[in-house]
């Protein structure tokens, strides 16, 4: 008998869950309203109550309009933003006119990875694409305190301007404690507990809005846009499976091999690029910043797991695509074939410093992780939770 992909990924997610030793979250009618007022709160303190209620409502009606849920454990916001993005994707999939023969059904899940997976669905020629199911959060948190690191000054003209100068950027970081307290809050509060909502809320200030919205967005555009290239690239039928990877006999991962991955970052950049820019009206340059960030949240993300499972930051890697350096490094290269040469050079300048602040906040936050050990901190049993470990 045929089984329901959704009907699959709910016992899925009970499985799992159950194996974590937590019960899965099941949302209440009014959640995301709750959410919206929240979001709106943090991002204008200062607003009457009246406001943010009209604003909190009206948000809430336009996450409705797509499509609700597919089971009892899928978080509502999440799922709206994947649903969105993958309206945008679809969009710019037309435009470029590329092939795709179906959309890719998906859902999270606890995988044990900074990314998503592919997994067949049994009794079936069906697949579903799963996100780690605390992604989202992390983006949105990662973004903040990277974004954070660089300085910003205010052009006469009333603007914005990001310094991508290496000195000044170090020099900052040195400067600003908090820098470094709120990027190494969300890498601790995600490796040791496996919630990185247990690091510290905090207001972002007003002049870093827009460049951790933009990476944020960016990152996550890219996540999907890069399953969206295994499904353009028709890379499904080639690929290789591989039983019981996620702690359950029954599931098998659809494992591409690392040529396939990186044609299939190649398209998800470009499919960001153009998302993101007609959407949002951003320059190509900094719809790029987020792709590259995601190598640099995943690496970091490496090396935290690593220390804390083995002691070494280079022990292991989380998944089974090819090293994040090695997918930044490629992506990089084959930027000028999507973007005209000056463009590419500003989007890679930019990516860079962001790069380069990442490394100096990594190197400031793994003694604070050692540290924890020392008082007996471990990695959350998330992160062990695909069988080959």
């Amino acid at each position: 008998m045929t089984q329901d992909p959704y009907q699959f990924l709910e016992q899925l997610q009970e499985h799992i869950y159950s194996q974590l030793g937590e019960a899965p979250q099941v949302f209440p009618g009014d959640f995301l309203l709750e959410q919206a007022r929240l979001f709106l709160r943090a991002r204008r303190p200062t607003a009457p109550a009246e406001e943010i209620e009209k604003d909190a409502e009206e948000l809430v009606r336009d996450m409705e309009e797509g499509p609700a849920p597919r089971t009892r454990f899928e978080h509502p916001g999440w799922y709206g933003i994947l649903h969105s993005l993958s309206n945008w994707i679809e969009t710019s999939v037309q435009t470029m006119g590329l092939p795709m023969r179906e959309s890719p059904a998906f859902g999270s899940l606890p995988t044990g990875q900074v990314n998503a997976m592919t997994i067949a669905v049994p009794n079936s020629a069906d697949h579903l694409v799963l996100f780690e199911d605390q992604l989202f959060i992390f983006a949105l948190l990662f973004s903040k305190a990277l974004a954070r690191a660089l300085p910003v000054r205010r052009t006469p003209e009333g603007g914005l301007l990001y310094s991508v100068d290496k000195d000044e950027v170090a020099d900052r970081i040195r400067a600003k404690k908090d820098v470094v307290e709120r990027f190494a809050d969300v890498v601790l509060a995600y490796s040791i507990s496996g919630r990185p909502s247990n690091a510290r809320q905090y207001y972002v200030e007003s002049e870093y809005f827009a460049l951790s919205d933009t990476i944020r967005e960016s990152m996550e555009c890219f996540v999907l846009g890069h399953e969206y290239g295994h499904v353009i690239g028709m890379h499904l039928g080639e690929a290789a499976r591989s039983a019981g990877m996620l702690a359950a006999d029954e599931v098998d991962e659809i494992n591409y091999n690392w040529m396939q991955e990186h044609e299939a970052d190649i398209y998800g950049t470009a499919l960001t690029l153009q998302s993101i820019h007609r959407e949002r009206r951003i320059e190509p340059a900094m719809c790029f910043i987020g792709v590259d960030t995601f190598f640099s949240a995943m690496d970091v993300m490496d090396k935290a797991t690593s220390l804390l499972r083995s002691g070494d930051e280079n022990a292991t890697t989380l998944g089974s695509h090819p090293p994040s350096s090695q997918r930044r490094e490629v992506t990089r290269r084959f930027l000028d074939r999507i973007l005209d040469p000056e463009h590419a050079r500003s989007a890679v300048e930019l990516a860079e410093s962001l790069q380069f602040a990442m490394e100096q906040l990594w190197s400031a936050t793994r003694p604070l992780l050692m540290s924890a050990m020392e008082r007996g901190a471990t990695a959350a049993p998330r992160w062990s939770v695909r069988n080959s470990g």
